[in-house]
Order: structure tokens, then C-alpha cells, then sequence
């Protein structure tokens, strides 16, 4: 995994540098995406049947079809690397969740379970900086990585990514 590059904010003692992805799920996509796209007037950057994201000012908002409405809204928790912020959660008695995946693009994340029982999200997302708004071109490369089929090469480590229905 490459090292990320500084973005332009404040990253704080214990890596945490803002908000970054909420992720809301879906029970009819095709009507949340046409409800969505009018009020946030655009089109999402990334249109697949598993995941359906946008770029609003900066942060990426996204629908997650098949995902349960009671469990609520997923959020993700900017991070300059995910490896050095997750060590300040476990110093603190939080334990991992879910290991470092690269999920493409430079794009990777890992959940820590902390004391009280809740999941923290850390997220390093090159492809977005806070104030920029509209939706990208290209098509990030997360395919298959996102069913939990295949394996990812990050460094000298074999990471195994999971499956957005189970996050």
C-alpha cells in the first residue's frame, strides 16, 4: 500500500481528520438514486448495482442496496494512512474489527471495535478533498473486491476485502 499524501486539513493527535463517507442503505436503488441525483443535483460518480456514490462537497455520500434500514447509516472517519490510526484506537483498548483492506484506487479502510462495543471506521480516500463537489469520470476499480471473492496484494501482505453487505 502506497504511503497517502498530505490533503490540506487538520489531522489531529490520534489520525482522525473529519468525516469522510456516509453510506445509506437502499431498499429500491433505482428510486433513491432518481430522488438523490435531482435533490443533490448531479449524477453519482460511481453507478453499480451494489453501491451507488456520490461526491458532495468533497465527501462521498452513498446508497448501499440490500442493506437493512433499521441498522441506519454507515460513517467513515477520515484518516491521513489507516495503518498508524488505527494503533491509537487499540491503545486505547479498542480492538480490530476487520483488517486494513485496499479496495482499489489507493482506497482502503479498517474497523476497530472499541470498549463500549461500537464499530469505528477509518477511511483514506485519495480521490477526495473536502470542498470539491460534482462527480468523477472514471469508474474506480473495485469490481469483484467488493463481493468478498477475491484477494488483494497490499505490500508484502495478502488482505482478504468483505463484502458491502457485510459492513
Amino acid at each position: 500500500m502506497r504511503s497517502p499524501r498530505k490533503v490540506g486539513h487538520v489531522v489531529r493527535d490520534n489520525g482522525l481528520s473529519g468525516l469522510r463517507t456516509v453510506i445509506y442503505p437502499s431498499i429500491d436503488l433505482a428510486a433513491d438514486k432518481e430522488s438523490w441525483t435531482d435533490l443533490l443535483g448531479q449524477q453519482p460518480y460511481f453507478d453499480q448495482p451494489f453501491y451507488l456514490g456520490f461526491n458532495v462537497g468533497g465527501y462521498d455520500f452513498a446508497l448501499l442496496p440490500g442493506a437493512e434500514p433499521s441498522d441506519g447509516a454507515l460513517v467513515y472517519w477520515g484518516v491521513e494512512d489507516v495503518a498508524p490510526a488505527v494503533e491509537a484506537p487499540i491503545e486505547r483498548g479498542s480492538v480490530e474489527h476487520t483488517p486494513i483492506a485496499d479496495v482499489g484506487d489507493d482506497t482502503c479502510y479498517c474497523y476497530v471495535l472499541t470498549p463500549a462495543g461500537t464499530i469505528l471506521r477509518l477511511t483514506y480516500n485519495p480521490n477526495f478533498r473536502i470542498g470539491e463537489t460534482g462527480s468523477r469520470t472514471r469508474v474506480w476499480p473495485l469490481r469483484s473486491r467488493l463481493t468478498g471473492a477475491d484477494h488483494h496484494r497490499s505490500g508484502a501482505q495478502s488482505v482478504r476485502t468483505i463484502g458491502l453487505r457485510h459492513w
